[in-house]
């Protein structure tokens, strides 16, 4: 049975593998089908998931539904 999970993003406790870069570039790269690109620039300092939200937000409800 798991008793507990432990997400070491920080590389503290384990190698860290993910490639974090590429991955907000494949996000960027997809939001830009949805957003202008000017509105992507601002936002680029945000955590990705704050990001989406601020995007959402600011896009007509279908759009904001898509992203």
């Amino acid at each position: 049975m798991i008793k507990g999970v432990v997400f070491d993003f920080d590389g503290t406790l384990t190698e860290l593998r993910l490639d974090f870069e590429r991955m907000r570039h494949e996000i960027l790269k997809t939001l830009s089908r949805y957003v202008p690109v000017d509105r992507l620039n601002g936002k680029k300092s945000l955590y990705i998931i704050e990001m989406i939200h601020a995007l959402a937000e600011g896009c007509d409800p279908e759009t904001a539904r898509a992203i």
